[in-house]
Order: structure tokens, then sequence, then C-alpha cells
């Protein structure tokens, strides 16, 4: 039993740095959240297309600096079956952040053909793909499965960009990733004596890379191509510390671990339209995350932990699917609405939902506006409503069976200067 109450909290440790439903943030610009999060296929003249299209960064003109900032407020519910007892998370705010800046070496003159270098684009890109927290009191009834759990993850990334000709553009861009976590979970010990607890920390780093194209084959339509790359992460001093009575301490010390997993491969392609030339815009995607590299969990303690020097669990994770679909109208030269919709499709099996991270089939519907005060400002806004549909699961490493309900309220801020 200790080794199978171990095995999941450690699971849970791991999957937060890596799930799709609910620690990968779709957050990496505020105009692109207006629609959907939709981005690939789109020119917008900031430097935030070197995340979604490093491609796109080759259209943009003069040198830009570009941040968002998006708080989440989260609601999440568990109703337990046994019990039939509803228990909610504590009230939490994760701010995942955007920073883009982008410049060009050499301006193309309107009078002359542009030469190689007024070409190219170069670009840094600081931003948090993965992030979040959960909190439920101490003595719920999945105290055993988590009490806490907490993600912070920031990536750097260097981005060169080239437009081969006025309908072409390629670019690509290296990602380092950091990391730090932190989860703990109460601790129930076979001989009787009164429960302990268990907390693991830990921090890794990451490389992979992002590369895009994008291609305008007539004046009003864009189609967009974008691969981010797996990315192996490797935890090699991770902290396990129990707190337990003494007579049980020799089973439980404090230790480090090491393991090895794979961040999925992300690719996106998109299309987007003009209806009305400089006014209105349509806006379609399909993205896919190869969530089948992470099919076991596997990790090493420096000493044993309940008897183990190793562990290792399935997870069978599949490939899943984002559909986005958003539409831009322009008021006027200084007013631009967005709204959209996406869908996205779970990608953990019964097996594997966990209060940590309670993935489901998820709608998300946006909405977003820009004020341009000046040919070389905008201020840009946005809200996301996501619905998690629920899901009924039973989580067979804890034998933990209950339905889930989340909403997640997004607002967003963001602004360009171009200079």
């Amino acid at each position: 039993m200790k080794k199978k109450l171990l095995l999941t909290f450690l699971s849970l440790f791991l999957c937060s740095q890596i799930r799709a439903g609910g620690f990968q943030v779709s957050l990496q610009g505020t105009k692109q959240l207006g629609l959907a999060h939709a981005g690939t296929a789109l020119l917008f003249n900031d430097a935030s297309t070197l995340f979604f299209n490093p491609g796109a960064l080759s259209f943009t003109t003069g040198n830009h600096i570009t941040g968002s900032l998006s708080p989440i407020f989260n609601r999440v519910s568990f109703l337990h079956q046994s019990t039939n007892i509803i228990h909610k998370k504590k009230s939490s705010i994760a701010t995942p952040f955007a920073f883009y800046t982008s410049f060009q070496l050499q301006q193309a003159s309107t009078e002359e053909r542009p030469t190689f270098l007024s070409k190219l684009r170069f670009g840094l890109g600081v931003y948090t793909p993965f992030g979040s927290g959960v909190a439920y009191e101490d003595d719920w009834v999945g105290q055993y499965i988590l009490r806490e759990a907490a993600l912070i993850t920031v990536f750097f990334q260097p981005t060169v960009s080239y437009q081969i000709n006025e309908k072409i553009g390629v670019g690509i861009g290296l990602v380092y990733g950091l990391g730090s976590f932190s989860l703990r979970r109460a601790l129930p010990l076979a001989d009787g004596s009164a429960d302990g607890e268990i907390e693991l920390e830990g921090s890794s780093t990451g490389i992979g890379f992002n590369a895009g194209l994008i291609f305008k084959p007539v004046e009003r339509m864009v189609f967009g191509l974008s691969y981010r790359s797996t990315i192996g992460v490797k935890i090699d001093d991770g902290t396990v510390t129990p707190t337990v009575p003494a007579a049980v301490s020799s089973l439980f010390p404090s230790t480090t671990f090491a393991a090895d997993i794979t961040l999925p491969s992300v690719l996106t392609a998109g299309i987007s339209f003009d209806l009305i030339e400089n006014k209105t815009k349509l806006v379609g995607e399909v993205m896919l995350t190869g969530w089948n590299v992470y099919d076991e969990l596997a990790f090493e303690f420096a000493d044993p932990v309940g008897g183990d020097t190793a562990l290792a669990s399935a997870r069978n994770y599949e490939d899943n699917a984002v559909l986005r679909f958003g539409v831009q109208q322009r008021i006027s030269d200084a007013f631009t609405l967005r709204g959209g919709v996406y869908y996205d499709f779970s990608v953990a099996p019964d097996c594997c939902v966990t209060p940590e991270t309670p993935d489901s089939d998820r709608r998300g519907f946006t909405l977003g506006a820009s004020y341009q005060p000046s040919k070389n400002l905008s201020l840009d806004f946005g809200f996301q409503f996501l619905d998690d549909k629920e899901r009924t699961s039973t989580n067979t490493e804890g034998n933990f069976t209950g339905t889930y309900d989340t909403r997640v309220y997004i607002p967003s801020v963001g602004v360009d200067w171009k200079f």
C-alpha cells in the first residue's frame, strides 16, 4: 500500500510539469487570445508572432517591444462518489506573462530592391508555457492524493526570421526552459500511527526549438505552419522530504530523486482570410500535440523510500487536437474587436485523472479588443472563459473515484510599442 500511494504522489509531481489540460498555458499573446489563441496564420505587426509562428516575424516592420499579462482565476469542485460530498480547491491566482522584443538591422527602401539584411528579423521571447497552482484543505477527502501543488516555468526563445519573397517567410527559434516544482500530500502509515506528510521539490531545464513557415498566396489569404519540438527534461536532484513519526522514520528518509521525461511536440496549421479587406478577418487553426511520448513515468531514489529505490508507472497518454476559430472586426483606425471559440480534447485516460490537473474535454470562449492611440502604440485587452466538461473517473493508482467540474476565467492585458 505504501508503494502504491507513494507512486501516485510522485506521478502527480512529474505529471504537473507536462499536463496539457491543466498546466499547459495557452496565453502567449493578448491579441491572439481574443481569437481563441489562434496565431499561426496571422500577420500581426508585433513581436508576439515569434512564438506563434517564427516565420511570420519576417513580415513585421520596425522594431517592437510587446508584452502581456493574463491572470488565471479558476474554480475546481470535486464530488466524491463514496461520501457524496463536494470539495472545492482553495482560491488562487496564477499570473502567466509574455515578453517579446524584435528588431531589424536594415530598413528596406520603397524605391530600391530589398537587401538580404532588410529581409532579416531577430527577436527574443520570454514566456510561461506551463504554470499554475492548486491547494485543498489539508483534511479533505483526497489529501492522500494531493494537498498542494505549484509549478513555475519560464522559457527563453531567441529567434531569427527571413522573408524569402513577398509571399513566403520562414523562421526558427531556440527554446531554453527553466522550471521549479513543489507538491505535498498526506501519507497514511500502515502501522496505525498518526498520518504523516511528504513533500517533493525540484527544478529542471530543457532545450528545444520552434520553427515556422508563413505563406501568402493571394492578398487576402495567409497560410501558416509551425512546429514546436519535443523537449527533454532531466531532474537530477529533486528532494523528497517526509514528515513522519520517529517509529517509521527509517522507512521514509529525506533523500533525492532523478527522472527523465519528455515534453510533447506541437504541430499547428492555420489559415486566415480577409472577408472584407482591412475590415473583417476570419481565422481557423488546428493544433496537434504529440502526447504519446508520455507512455511511462519512471524515477530513481538515491535512498530507499517506503522500501523502494525505483518506481515506474504506465501513463498511456494520447495525442490530442485543439480546434480554434476566430473573427476580427476593424471598427476604425484606432479600434479593433475580436471573438473566438475553441475545443480542446482531453489527453488523459481515466486511470490518470487527478485532483492536481482534472483533465477533460474543454470548451473555450474568448473576446478581445485593441486601441491604437498612435501608429506606434497598441493597447490590447482580452478575456477567456474555459468550461471543462464534467468528468467522472477513477484514478487507479489511488483508487480515487469522483466527478470533477472546472471553470476558468482569464482577463488579459497587453501592449505593443513600435520604434
